[in-house]
Protein backbone atom coordinates (compact mmCIF):
# COMPACT_ATOMS: atom_id res chain seq x y z
CA UNK A 1 0.00 0.00 0.00
CA UNK A 2 1.28 3.44 -0.85
CA UNK A 3 0.69 6.59 1.21
CA UNK A 4 -2.37 7.64 -0.81
CA UNK A 5 -4.02 4.24 -0.30
CA UNK A 6 -3.27 4.32 3.42
CA UNK A 7 -4.68 7.83 3.73
CA UNK A 8 -7.82 6.82 1.81
CA UNK A 9 -8.25 3.77 4.05
CA UNK A 10 -8.02 5.95 7.18
CA UNK A 11 -10.52 8.48 5.81
CA UNK A 12 -13.00 5.76 4.73
CA UNK A 13 -12.66 4.06 8.10
CA UNK A 14 -13.51 7.32 9.85
CA UNK A 15 -16.46 7.94 7.51
CA UNK A 16 -17.79 4.43 8.11
CA UNK A 17 -17.47 4.69 11.91
CA UNK A 18 -18.39 8.36 12.37
CA UNK A 19 -22.07 7.49 13.00
CA UNK A 20 -20.95 5.14 15.80
CA UNK A 21 -18.75 7.88 17.23
CA UNK A 22 -21.64 10.36 17.14
CA UNK A 23 -24.05 7.85 18.68
CA UNK A 24 -21.57 7.22 21.48
CA UNK A 25 -20.88 10.92 22.13
CA UNK A 26 -24.37 12.40 22.02
CA UNK A 27 -26.09 10.58 24.93
CA UNK A 28 -24.03 12.57 27.43
CA UNK A 29 -25.97 15.65 26.29
CA UNK A 30 -29.17 14.13 27.71
CA UNK A 31 -27.85 15.08 31.14
CA UNK A 32 -27.80 18.73 30.06
CA UNK A 33 -30.88 18.79 27.83
CA UNK A 34 -33.40 16.86 29.93
CA UNK A 35 -34.27 17.61 33.52
CA UNK A 36 -35.89 14.19 34.00
CA UNK A 37 -34.25 11.18 32.43
CA UNK A 38 -35.60 7.66 32.25
CA UNK A 39 -33.14 4.80 32.80
CA UNK A 40 -33.27 2.03 30.22
CA UNK A 41 -33.19 -0.55 33.01
CA UNK A 42 -36.22 1.07 34.71
CA UNK A 43 -34.20 1.32 37.96
CA UNK A 44 -34.21 -2.49 38.25
CA UNK A 45 -31.53 -4.64 39.80
CA UNK A 46 -30.05 -7.81 38.35
CA UNK A 47 -29.99 -11.12 40.29
CA UNK A 48 -26.74 -9.99 41.95
CA UNK A 49 -28.58 -7.07 43.59
CA UNK A 50 -26.81 -4.43 41.49
CA UNK A 51 -28.45 -2.19 38.92
CA UNK A 52 -28.70 -3.76 35.47
CA UNK A 53 -27.16 -0.75 33.67
CA UNK A 54 -27.42 2.25 35.97
CA UNK A 55 -28.73 5.79 35.73
CA UNK A 56 -26.25 6.73 32.99
CA UNK A 57 -28.04 4.70 30.31
CA UNK A 58 -31.29 6.54 29.56
CA UNK A 59 -33.94 6.43 26.87
CA UNK A 60 -33.27 10.10 26.18
CA UNK A 61 -29.55 9.46 25.61
CA UNK A 62 -30.29 6.38 23.53
CA UNK A 63 -32.65 8.42 21.34
CA UNK A 64 -30.10 11.24 20.94
CA UNK A 65 -27.48 8.67 19.89
CA UNK A 66 -29.76 7.10 17.28
CA UNK A 67 -30.75 10.53 15.95
CA UNK A 68 -27.07 11.45 15.67
CA UNK A 69 -26.38 8.38 13.56
CA UNK A 70 -29.48 9.00 11.46
CA UNK A 71 -28.50 12.64 10.86
CA UNK A 72 -25.17 11.51 9.44
CA UNK A 73 -26.98 8.92 7.36
CA UNK A 74 -29.18 11.60 5.84
CA UNK A 75 -26.12 13.71 5.12
CA UNK A 76 -24.27 10.78 3.56
CA UNK A 77 -27.35 9.98 1.48
CA UNK A 78 -27.62 13.56 0.27
CA UNK A 79 -23.95 13.60 -0.77
CA UNK A 80 -23.80 10.13 -2.33
CA UNK A 81 -27.42 9.68 -3.49
CA UNK A 82 -27.26 6.20 -1.90
CA UNK A 83 -30.28 5.65 0.39
CA UNK A 84 -28.59 2.62 1.99
CA UNK A 85 -26.57 5.02 4.13
CA UNK A 86 -29.70 5.55 6.24
CA UNK A 87 -30.08 1.95 7.45
CA UNK A 88 -26.29 1.62 7.63
CA UNK A 89 -25.95 4.60 9.98
CA UNK A 90 -28.95 3.56 12.05
CA UNK A 91 -27.46 0.09 12.55
CA UNK A 92 -24.05 1.60 13.25
CA UNK A 93 -25.52 3.91 15.89
CA UNK A 94 -27.63 1.12 17.38
CA UNK A 95 -24.59 -1.15 17.53
CA UNK A 96 -22.59 1.56 19.26
CA UNK A 97 -25.29 2.11 21.87
CA UNK A 98 -25.76 -1.61 22.45
CA UNK A 99 -22.00 -2.12 22.76
CA UNK A 100 -21.85 0.65 25.35
CA UNK A 101 -24.80 -0.89 27.22
CA UNK A 102 -23.12 -4.31 27.28
CA UNK A 103 -20.04 -2.62 28.73
CA UNK A 104 -22.19 -0.94 31.41
CA UNK A 105 -23.78 -4.30 32.24
CA UNK A 106 -20.36 -5.95 32.63
CA UNK A 107 -19.07 -3.04 34.74
CA UNK A 108 -22.02 -3.35 37.12
CA UNK A 109 -21.39 -7.10 37.46
CA UNK A 110 -17.73 -6.42 38.27
CA UNK A 111 -18.75 -3.89 40.90
CA UNK A 112 -17.40 -0.90 38.99
CA UNK A 113 -19.50 2.07 39.97
CA UNK A 114 -21.35 4.10 37.40
CA UNK A 115 -18.90 6.42 35.69
CA UNK A 116 -15.96 4.39 36.95
CA UNK A 117 -13.15 3.73 34.47
CA UNK A 118 -12.85 0.38 32.69
CA UNK A 119 -10.05 0.79 30.15
CA UNK A 120 -9.72 -0.08 27.34
CA UNK A 121 -13.33 -1.26 27.06
CA UNK A 122 -14.77 2.21 27.73
CA UNK A 123 -12.84 3.45 24.69
CA UNK A 124 -13.78 0.67 22.26
CA UNK A 125 -17.10 -0.89 23.39
CA UNK A 126 -19.16 1.20 21.00
CA UNK A 127 -16.87 0.44 18.04
CA UNK A 128 -17.03 -3.30 18.70
CA UNK A 129 -20.83 -3.19 19.04
CA UNK A 130 -21.15 -1.20 15.85
CA UNK A 131 -18.80 -3.47 13.90
CA UNK A 132 -20.60 -6.59 15.13
CA UNK A 133 -24.07 -5.32 14.18
CA UNK A 134 -23.00 -4.11 10.72
CA UNK A 135 -21.30 -7.42 10.02
CA UNK A 136 -24.32 -9.37 11.33
CA UNK A 137 -26.55 -7.60 8.81
CA UNK A 138 -23.85 -7.36 6.10
CA UNK A 139 -25.23 -4.01 5.00
CA UNK A 140 -21.79 -2.45 4.51
CA UNK A 141 -21.22 -4.56 1.40
CA UNK A 142 -24.27 -2.96 -0.25
CA UNK A 143 -23.06 0.64 -0.06
CA UNK A 144 -22.11 2.08 -3.43
CA UNK A 145 -19.34 4.48 -2.46
CA UNK A 146 -17.51 2.55 0.23
CA UNK A 147 -15.25 -0.37 0.64
CA UNK A 148 -16.73 -3.02 2.83
CA UNK A 149 -16.03 -2.57 6.51
CA UNK A 150 -13.10 -4.82 7.37
CA UNK A 151 -10.93 -5.65 10.34
CA UNK A 152 -8.33 -3.04 9.27
CA UNK A 153 -11.01 -0.34 9.40
CA UNK A 154 -11.92 -1.45 12.91
CA UNK A 155 -8.28 -1.45 14.04
CA UNK A 156 -7.74 2.01 12.55
CA UNK A 157 -10.68 3.57 14.39
CA UNK A 158 -9.83 1.74 17.62
CA UNK A 159 -6.34 3.27 17.44
CA UNK A 160 -7.83 6.71 16.86
CA UNK A 161 -10.45 6.21 19.57
CA UNK A 162 -7.86 5.26 22.17
CA UNK A 163 -6.53 8.81 21.75
CA UNK A 164 -9.69 10.82 21.00
CA UNK A 165 -12.05 9.20 23.52
CA UNK A 166 -10.12 10.28 26.63
CA UNK A 167 -9.54 13.72 25.13
CA UNK A 168 -13.22 14.34 24.32
CA UNK A 169 -14.26 13.03 27.74
CA UNK A 170 -11.87 15.44 29.42
CA UNK A 171 -13.28 18.31 27.34
CA UNK A 172 -16.85 17.29 28.26
CA UNK A 173 -15.81 17.15 31.93
CA UNK A 174 -14.19 20.60 31.68
CA UNK A 175 -17.40 21.96 30.15
CA UNK A 176 -19.35 20.29 33.00
CA UNK A 177 -21.27 18.05 30.63
CA UNK A 178 -19.77 14.92 32.22
CA UNK A 179 -19.30 14.24 35.93
CA UNK A 180 -15.98 12.40 35.50
CA UNK A 181 -13.01 13.14 33.21
CA UNK A 182 -12.77 9.60 31.76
Amino acid sequence: MNLNEITLKIVWSLILFLPAMAANALPVLARVLFRRRHPIDFNRNFVDGRRILGDGKTWEGFTLGLLGGLSLGLGYTYISKDILWVPYTLLTGLGALLGDSVNAFIKRRLGIREGGPFPPFDQVDYLLGSYFLIKAFNIDSLLVLSDSLDLWSLLIVISISLILHPLTNFIAYTLRIKEVPW
